[in-house]
């Protein structure tokens, strides 16, 4: 599922094109099955995926905080 952070009525024009190269590009489609890291899998990719959650370990996707009658979503650090 693809969500703007935004609000919109309108989607940008380049929208559904980012949604459409992140799902054939940049995801893997495992169809359910738990493959989660396959022994091939570069010993420096592993580390660079690791940097990446240990970074974010405090954030929380989908959390914000009430102004007035708004929600806003926090940015994610």
């Amino acid at each position: 599922m693809y969500f703007p952070v935004a609000p919109l009525t309108q989607l940008k024009s380049d929208f559904f094109k980012n949604v459409l190269y992140d799902y054939l590009f940049c995801r893997i489609r495992s169809f359910s099955r738990k493959e989660y890291c396959d022994t091939d899998t570069a010993p420096e990719v592993i580390e660079k995926v690791k940097h990446h959650f240990e970074a974010r370990r405090d954030s929380i996707i989908g959390v914000g905080e009430r102004i007035g009658r708004f929600w806003l979503p926090k940015e994610a650090s």
